[in-house]
């Protein structure tokens, strides 16, 4: 009870440090606005895929969704995107080798007023080797993660927040299974700044990550 009293303490000090930076215009617009869900899309490939290029097609409601970036995975190469208008959206990865390591090719963010399930329209992944042969879809998979739900129960709220700051302090005892959906700010670890970020998203400082 006592730890979980200091982290709560922890966790309250650096949101209030944070105040003061930010703009005050900007913390009244978020307020007066609904907050919005925050998605990204791992688009992951198997042990010796011999994957070297990837297409992925994302077809969605754009009068709820809103794509916002893609980022390059763990195994490296380089990957861009092209939207087409606010419902469509093409990314384009390529590796420098035929691939032989599982992990991730990149993920895809974007922004909801409701769930992924109920805005995505269709999903397509088209994939070939160095010698432009086409691969099997098995190869590759996707998944969404809600962004700021790192203990699973399907919303971000401040027992998120507790939950990242026990992985922190003690991640033998406290182990994370949600650490994508922890992993608030996309750069690969868990640190106070993910649990601060779930913070300033629920006292709608911010609308979304």
């Amino acid at each position: 009870m006592k730890k979980f009293r200091k982290i709560l303490s922890a966790v309250s000090a650096a949101v209030l440090c944070a105040l003061p930076l930010i703009n005050c215009a900007a913390v009244n617009a978020a307020s007066e606005s609904e907050k919005i869900n925050t998605y990204r899309v791992y688009v992951d490939v198997k042990e010796n895929s011999g994957v070297c290029k990837c297409i992925v097609s994302s077809l969605y409601d754009g009068d709820n969704m809103r794509f916002q970036e893609t980022k390059i995975g763990d195994l490296g190469g380089e990957v861009s995107n092209t939207s087409v208008g606010n419902q469509y959206v093409e990314c384009y990865y390529t590796a420098s080798v035929n691939l032989d390591q599982a992990g991730t090719l990149f993920n895809m963010k974007y922004i909801y007023k409701n769930t992924y399930e109920e805005n995505e329209k269709d999903f397509k992944i088209y994939s070939e080797n160095s010698n432009g042969v086409k691969l099997s879809s098995d190869l590759i998979s996707r998944t969404a993660v809600l962004v700021g739900d790192a203990d699973g129960d399907g919303r971000v709220f401040l027992n998120d927040v507790v939950c990242i700051e026990q992985f922190i302090g003690n991640p033998e005892n406290y182990p994370l299974t949600n650490v994508r959906a922890a992993d608030v700010n996309n750069d690969g670890v868990i640190t106070d700044e993910d649990a601060l970020l779930i913070q300033k998203y629920n006292i709608n400082l911010i609308k979304h990550f």
